[in-house]
């Protein structure tokens, strides 16, 4: 059986949105992600969860180029969108640490062990974070 035109152009554009994703150019990729939804919204939730995916890498190429700004903008959308995601609360945390935003680095990362108990890391940075506080 033959693919319609339509449907090849779609598979050619998720294609071409996650190469693009992978190498890190996140406006290309969201704008030909965003293109498929427009022409078929069946695909919407495919969409919801390319986002968080550029939303991830996002936030860790910010915290490679030590923009912690931007690092814990694209954590909080996460968050928002994913509430019991240990990794983003912990990404949020490490962010608002680098911004010496130490009381909310500490409400971040206290709600990341609450998601994941058994993570030391994050026991470890939520110590060191409280002493600081203390301090």
């Amino acid at each position: 059986m033959m693919q319609s035109p339509l449907a090849i152009t779609e598979s050619v554009n998720w294609d071409t949105a996650h190469l693009y994703l992978s190498i890190g150019r996140l406006n290309y990729a969201l704008t030909l992600a965003y293109e498929v939804v427009q022409k078929e919204p069946i695909q919407q939730e495919v969409y919801l969860n390319f986002c968080l995916k550029a939303m991830h890498l996002g936030a860790e190429f910010a915290e490679e180029i030590e923009d912690h700004g931007k690092a814990a903008f694209y954590w909080e959308q996460i968050t928002q969108r994913q509430p019991q995601n240990a990794e983003a609360w912990y990404g949020l945390g490490l962010a608002k640490a680098n911004l010496q935003d130490y009381r909310a680095a500490d409400a971040y990362l206290r709600r990341s062990l609450q998601i994941d108990p058994n993570n030391s890391q994050i026991r470890d940075r939520l110590q060191k974070i409280q002493a600081y506080l203390r301090n």
